[in-house]
Order: structure tokens, then C-alpha cells, then sequence
């Protein structure tokens, strides 16, 4: 269900914000956006009720207000000022399989927020909390897709579905499929990394591939920061660039080579040697590819399971490579977009009667 939910010290949800937020609703149209996705693990026999039973039941309201008061602090950290933060609650069954959906969901959605990042300007905390509430339903679209527990949330009546624009659904559908694939290739793979890093003498401080997962993230999510609203450039990469160095990188990854005359990018045989020494000195984002790259092989996909997850891993990388491309173009920290006329101008973030991030041309 969406609400626009607002924590509070002295009652759980007064009347009057109630009819604050439900006049708002009936006045403002509701523009498809991203917005917090609070997790509340229930008894199992709670799903056997009337939705009616969720918002009165004592367990709900509190592990709602617990999570609304931390969204709240975080609101106040990146100095965004609101009616009401929208909320679309997911309830889990408390259960073995349910309890890890939800520690797989909540510990992805809340890796931008563990990284206490302190943006510089408006945009950038808009940005931040945007990416926020992607990350949020990337965790629970990938906690669905290993473990099912919810109702597919990316279907036209899901909790994403309902309420996400439908190109977003599309592009955390790939994504998503990434995750997964590149999940399944550590856990597979984590003991081949453990002695290529013993090997190596270089530290592993990650008790399981889970735990390399979410470094992997957070440090990708790091570059992502740095290569956008911090990046002081005074040229940003164009759009063919940016896909051309993506495709360049899967093919270094499956070891195909590509025909000399590229005007794009230098011959193979340099790119491939660069890219080694890249993912020798980088971090863990792209460290862990260095060994299962040296293991795979593509001749022979039938005979070794690691392979095949290598193999299903680019696979996901060639179906989504346009998501790596750039949606803004950050200038002196500053967000710009293409309009369909070609021209680049700044956009900025807005919030709208609802509480909702919106993204308007300046």
C-alpha cells in the first residue's frame, strides 16, 4: 500500500495528518516515482486478514515508526525539507525464508546510506536519496528473484509495479538479472578467489560471498559518485563513449577480440593488457574478475559449472549495458540531461505536494 507517512513523538498516525495527507491525495495527482519501501516481517497468519489488520496491528506500527524515524533522520542529514515522506510498505512472513529475503533486501537498500556520503548542494542530496529509493527496490526485486516469499513485486499490480514508471521497472529488471547472475558466479567462484588472494598475499576480509557482494556494490556505487556529482571534468564522456568502453569491456571479459580500426577504442591486444593491470591494482569492485576471468573458459561451457555462471554473467552484462550509461551529465556538481532536441541543459530536483522527487528542466 502507498501512504505519505509522517513519524511522529506523540501519537502513531493523528487524525489530522491522516486528513492532511488525504486531502493532498485527492487534490495532487500522484506522478509514478520512486519512494521508501519500509520492510515489516509479520506472523505468517497475519496474511490470512484484511489489509485493515495490518494498519491497526501493534507489530506494524512500530517496526513502521522504527523505520520512518530512521528515513526521517536521513531526510534531516541531507537537509531535504517535506510534507511527507511517500511510503509503499512490503510485508514479509516471519518465517526462515522470509527473514532471509528481508536481510538480503535491507542490507542492499541500505548500503548509500552506510556510506554517510554529505552531498554538496540540493541536486546532490536529491540524487543521493533518489538512488536511495532505487537501490531500496533493487534489494527487494532481488531478494524476490532468489527467494520468491512476496507476490512478484515488478508486476502491474506488484509494489514496484503500481507505483514505479515502467521504463524504471524495466531497466530493475536487468539489473536485477545482474545481481543475481553475478551473486551466483561468487558464491560458485569464492573459493577460487580465496587462493588467487592467498596466493597473491592480499588480505580477504569477508567471512562469505554474500559479504564480497555488498563491497562490491558499495564500492561501485563509491566510483559511480566520484565519476558523477564529484567529477570535476570539464568534459563529460560522450553517450557513444560511454557505450562503446562497456562493450569494450565484455569483450575483455570473454576474451573476444575485436577487429583493428576501431575509432573508439586502442587494438586488442593494448586494451587487453590495460585492462589487466586495471583489474590488478583496483578495489574490490572489479578485483574479484580477475581470477574467474583467468578460469574461464568459453569452449567449454558444458563440462565446467564455473563457466557456465561466468558465461550466464555476461550474458546479463550485453542485455543491460545501456544502464551503465550515464542518465545526467554532472557539471560543476550540477545535473545536466539532453533534451530531444540534442542541446544539453541542467536539470534540478523538486519535491512535490506529495513528498515525491521529481526531475524538471531548470
Amino acid at each position: 500500500m502507498v501512504r505519505s507517512y509522517r513519524v511522529l513523538t506523540d501519537r502513531v498516525v493523528p487524525t489530522t495528518e491522516e486528513e492532511k495527507r488525504a486531502w493532498a491525495e485527492r487534490i495532487f495527482q500522484r506522478q509514478p516515482a520512486l519512494l521508501e519501501l519500509p520492510l515489516i516481517l509479520v506472523p505468517e497468519y497475519f496474511f490470512q486478514r484484511y489489509e485493515e489488520f495490518f494498519q491497526e496491528s501493534p507489530i506494524v506500527i512500530a517496526a513502521l515508526n522504527e523505520w520512518m524515524a530512521k528515513a526521517t533522520l536521513d531526510d534531516l542529514r541531507l537537509s531535504i525539507e517535506r510534507p511527507w515522506i511517500p511510503t509503499s510498505e512490503i510485508y514479509i512472513p516471519d518465517t526462515p525464508i522470509g527473514r532471509r529475503f528481508f536481510n538480503i533486501a535491507n542490507a542492499f537498500g541500505e548500503i548509500i546510506p552506510s556510506l554517510n556520503i554529505i552531498p554538496k548542494n540540493q541536486n546532490q542530496a536529491y540524487w543521493l536519496k533518489t538512488e536511495h529509493y532505487y537501490w531500496q527496490a533493487r534489494g527487494v526485486l532481488l531478494a524476490y528473484k532468489l527467494f520468491g516469499v512476496i507476490p512478484n513485486p515488478i508486476e502491474e499490480q506488484g509494489v514496484l509495479g503500481r507505483y514505479l514508471p515502467k521504463n524504471l521497472i524495466e531497466d530493475l529488471d536487468l539489473l536485477t538479472n545482474m545481481d543475481v547472475a553475478q551473486l551466483r558466479l561468487l558464491v560458485m567462484g569464492e573459493r577460487h578467489i580465496k587462493k588467487w588472494t592467498v596466493k597473491k598475499k592480499i588480505p580477504y576480509p569477508f567471512n562469505n560471498a554474500l559479504e564480497l557482494f555488498r563491497e562490491i556494490q558499495k564500492q561501485n556505487f563509491l566510483v559511480l559518485w566520484q565519476l558523477g556529482p564529484m567529477n570535476s571534468e570539464p568534459y563529460w564522456l560522450s553517450k557513444a563513449q560511454q557505450k562503446d568502453n562497456i562493450s569494450a569491456r565484455i569483450r575483455l571479459l570473454e576474451k573476444t577480440k575485436w577487429l583493428p580500426g576501431n575509432s573508439l577504442r586502442p587494438p586488442y591486444p593494448q586494451m587487453k593488457k590495460d585492462y589487466l593491470k586495471y583489474l590488478k591494482n583496483a578495489g574490490w569492485e572489479d578485483k574479484w574478475l580477475l581470477p574467474l576471468r583467468k578460469l574461464y573458459d568459453k569452449e567449454q561451457l558444458g563440462e565446467k559449472q564455473l563457466s557456465r555462471r561466468f558465461s550466464d554473467y555476461i550474458k546479463t552484462l550485453k542485455a543491460g549495458k545501456e544502464l551503465h550509461v550515464s542518465t545526467f551529465e554532472w557539471r560543476g556538481g550540477q545535473p545536466y540531461k539532453k533534451r530531444a532536441s540534442n542541446k544539453v541543459e541542467r536539470v534540478e530536483g523538486v519535491i512535490d505536494p506529495l513528498g515525491y522527487i521529481l526531475w524538471l528542466w531548470a
